[in-house]
């Protein structure tokens, strides 16, 4: 079984499956090219056999090899847009092709109806918004791409990095607390205006996402304990709760699910309505450890794909018969 990778050349959401990559019979794409708005263009221009050339010249793979091909934002859109999918399931006759959207407010501005005409399965992360959209879920996953620090290097009590977007009063009110209370924090906020940039002495702000290597150097690696905040609408847990459970961080969230999440612990996991509530003794309790043996893993996801694809054939067979 062969697996196709159309990655969507954000660090971040790639790096949660880096483990995939390394597998001898994963073979992962970047677009050489941007993309965006380019759609409609390759469309009318009927160009999908020289994309399909262009993209596929150095990969073996024959046209009679089991092949599974997994598409994440943009090449989602794009590929069914340019009808590149029609013809690679011409050239390989024994291929699925498999969407996993990583974005819930993204997906809810996709042309659904265009993917599900255009692939095998569609996946999301969020399990209601996958009964709105009338897709599959399945749980996001992410790569141990880094030993588990010790304890030693921790130097931060809290952490954050993320995006303002309409948390950055929480955010503030917060950090606020924090340090009121002897806390030490290690904050990096993006999109946030000059003029409204509070404690620029401690807080870095920035316009730019760092690198996932940066990212996990100096904020995962170096703080006891991990903030998340759900964004606006969506009740899925965001890539910290899966850092806190690998690395062994504590972790503080809004998220009142996270009490019947499989990992939770209450020495470990704090959940909070309101940031007046927060406990601040949580952060000076010993840590321990969540056990976590590679539930995460995106090898998991290729194993369900394996499935899937099985599943697929069987089916296509007994259409062929009938």
């Amino acid at each position: 079984m062969k697996y196709v990778l159309w990655e969507s050349g954000f660090e971040p959401a790639d790096a949660m499956y880096r483990e995939a990559e390394k597998c001898e019979n994963v073979i992962n794409f970047k677009y050489p090219f941007r993309i965006k708005g380019a759609a409609a263009l390759y469309s009318r221009l009927g160009v999908g056999e020289s994309i399909y050339r262009h993209l596929l010249v150095k990969v073996d793979i024959s046209r009679d090899m089991e092949v599974v091909f997994l598409y994440f934002q943009p090449w989602a859109v794009f590929m069914a847009q340019t009808k590149v999918v029609a013809y690679l399931r011409k050239m390989y006759p024994k291929s699925i092709h498999v969407v996993y959207l990583m974005d819930v407010h993204a997906a809810r501005n996709i042309d659904m109806e265009l993917l599900k005409k255009s692939y095998d399965k569609i996946y999301i992360y969020d399990k209601a918004e996958a009964s709105v959209l009338g897709i599959d879920y399945y749980p996001a996953f992410y790569s141990k791409n880094y030993a588990k620090p010790s304890e030693s290097e921790e130097i931060y009590d809290i952490a954050f990095v993320g995006q303002a977007k309409n948390r950055y009063k929480d955010i503030i009110k917060m950090y606020e607390k924090f340090r009121s209370n002897g806390l030490t924090c290690h904050f990096y906020i993006v999109g946030v205006e000059k003029k409204q940039q509070k404690y620029a002495d401690d807080i870095i702000y920035a316009d730019r996402f760092i690198d996932e290597e940066e990212y996990f150097n100096f904020y995962v690696k170096s703080a006891r304990c991990l903030l998340e905040l759900t964004l606006f609408q969506t009740d899925a847990f965001t890539a910290r709760v899966r850092e806190a459970v690998i690395y062994d961080k504590k972790l503080l969230s809004n998220n009142i699910l996270l009490r019947q999440y499989k990992f939770y612990n209450s020495d470990m996991m704090q959940v909070y309505k309101d940031v007046d509530d927060i406990n601040m003794d949580f952060f000076r309790q010993p840590k321990r450890t969540y056990g976590y043996t590679d539930e995460f893993s995106p090898l998991l996801f290729l194993n369900e794909l394996e499935k899937q694809y099985w599943i697929k054939i069987k089916e296509t067979n007994s259409g062929m018969l009938s």
